[in-house]
Formats: C-alpha cells, structure tokens, sequence
C-alpha cells in the first residue's frame, strides 16, 4: 500500500469509530424516551406532543432546549 492510501485508510477509520463514539457519547447525555413512558406523560385524547404538561421543555423538540 502507498503512504496515500493509508493515510486516507486512517482518515475513514478514525470518522467511522469518531462518528460512533460521539453518536453514544450523544446518547447517554441525552437518552432517548420510551414509548411506554411518553404515552403515559403525554395524556391522552390530544394532539401528538400536547398533554397535560405543556410546558416548553415537555415536548419532544423541547428536551434538547434544557437549561443548564
């Protein structure tokens, strides 16, 4: 192999694993709810989104505006 080739080898290597490590890292900082659990909370009879807690950060796009 060229020293091309395998500098361009290690560059796709480290944004596959980089891309997977920062995907998990994203994941345990901000887990994903369970279905089960956004069904309860959410309530039921109404709009996807709006149930009896409807303030900003209860929403599904809200979770990712937290405060720190």
């Amino acid at each position: 192999m060229s020293t091309i080739a395998i500098v361009m080898m290690v560059v796709a290597l480290l944004a596959v694993w980089g891309g997977l490590g920062l995907a998990l890292l994203n994941l345990k900082r901000h887990p994903e709810e369970d279905d089960d659990e956004i069904a309860v909370t959410a309530g039921t009879g109404s709009a996807p989104g709006a149930g009896a807690n409807d303030s900003p950060n209860s929403s599904a796009e809200g979770r990712h505006r937290r405060e720190p």
